[in-house]
């Protein structure tokens, strides 16, 4: 991931951590 993190354009990355982070948020609520 590092690596990849790296490579990746910063705002591709933010996007990501974002959509990454929501989806665990839904998951831990519940739906």
């Amino acid at each position: 991931m590092s690596l990849f993190h790296l490579i990746a354009p910063s705002g591709y990355c933010i996007k990501q951590h974002a959509a990454l982070r929501g989806i665990q948020r839904l998951t831990d609520a519940g739906h």
